[in-house]
C-alpha cells in the first residue's frame, strides 16, 4: 500500500497463525496449497524472496513509540516501510501499514510520515539518487537494529462473487542469532481494507478448525519475533529448541510465545 496524507487510508486488518508442527515444512505446504477455506476460493499463487532489514535511533525511539521502519530488498526493487500503531485483539491485528517503492519522494515521504507524529529528522545534506538507502537512513541517524531472510508464497482470497478480499500469505522466515540460522514457519492473513476485518477472523478461524494440530495463533510481529529471540541467545535459553536443520521447535515456539508475553 503506498503512502497517504494522513496515514489513517494505511490501517490494514491482519491475523498471523504459526507452525507448530512436527514437520513445519510439510504442515506449512499442505496448508499453503489449499484451495478453499471456510467458503472463501484461494487464486494462483505468488511468490518472493527478500532480505528485510529494520531500523530505529541508537537510542530506539522508533521502538518506544510502537514503529517499525523496514527496507526491503527484493530482486528487482527496494522498498520502504512504516508499521506501527498496533491494536492486537484475539483474532488479530489492527495496524498502520505503508510501502512503497525506494525513491527521493517515499523518503520524503516517510520523513512526513514520522514528523506527523513528532519524530522528527534532518534530512541528508546530500542528493540521495543513486545512493543506498541504507546509506541515506544512516545519514539521518538511523542504525540497523534486525535483519532476515524472508520467503513468502501468497494466496488471494475471493468471495463467492470473485472479488478480491484479502490474501493469505505462507512464509517462512530465517533469522541470523548470533552466527546461527533459525527458521519458523508462519501464515498471514491480510484484509484487503480495514473495513474487511471480518474476512481475517473468518479465515483464522476456518484454518485452525481444520489444522488444530499444526497451528496456533500469534499476537506477535516477526520484528518483536527477533528481538525475542536474540534476548533469549543471550541468556542461553535456547539451548535444546532448535532442531538439526534449524526449524525452530514445537517446544522453541512455546518458549519462544513465553519470552513474548513476559515483555
Amino acid at each position: 500500500m503506498a503512502f497517504s496524507e494522513p496515514s489513517k487510508d494505511g490501517r490494514e486488518a491482519e491475523a498471523v497463525l504459526m507452525v507448530v508442527s512436527d514437520d513445519p515444512a510439510a504442515a506449512h505446504s499442505r496448508i499453503a496449497q489449499l484451495d478453499k477455506i471456510v467458503d472463501m476460493t484461494l487464486g494462483g499463487t505468488t511468490g518472493f524472496e527478500a532480505d528485510d532489514s529494520y531500523f530505529d535511533t541508537p537510542a530506539g525511539t522508533l521502538t518506544e513509540r510502537g514503529l517499525a521502519l523496514r527496507l526491503r530488498r527484493l530482486n528487482d526493487r527496494i522498498l520502504v516501510g512504516l508499521k506501527g500503531e498496533e491494536e492486537w485483539t484475539e483474532k488479530g491485528v489492527l495496524r498502520l501499514e505503508l510501502e512503497a517503492r525506494w525513491s527521493s519522494n517515499a523518503f520524503a515521504d516517510v520523513l512526513h510520515e514520522l514528523g506527523f507524529r513528532n519524530i522528527r529528522f534532518t534530512a541528508p545534506g546530500f542528493a540521495i539518487s543513486g545512493k543506498d538507502p541504507a546509506e541515506v537512513l544512516g545519514a539521518i541517524g538511523l542504525v540497523p537494529v534486525q535483519t532476515r531472510h524472508l520467503a513468502r508464497s501468497a494466496r488471494l482470497v475471493l468471495n463467492s462473487e470473485g472479488e478480491t478480499i484479502g490474501e493469505l500469505a505462507a512464509d517462512t522466515v530465517t533469522q541470523e542469532i548470533e552466527g546461527t540460522s533459525i527458521t519458523y514457519r508462519e501464515f498471514e492473513i491480510e484484509a484487503s481494507d480495514a473495513s474487511a476485518a471480518s474476512v481475517v477472523s473468518q479465515l483464522g478461524d476456518g484454518l485452525l478448525a481444520d489444522f488444530p494440530d499444526d497451528l496456533r495463533r500469534w499476537s506477535h510481529s516477526k520484528l518483536a519475533n527477533g528481538a525475542a529471540l536474540l534476548r533469549m541467545a543471550d541468556a542461553g535459553a535456547l539451548a535444546g529448541l532448535i532442531g538439526a536443520d534449524g526449524q525452530l521447535t514445537v517446544a522453541g515456539i512455546a518458549a519462544l510465545a513465553q519470552a513474548l508475553d513476559q515483555d
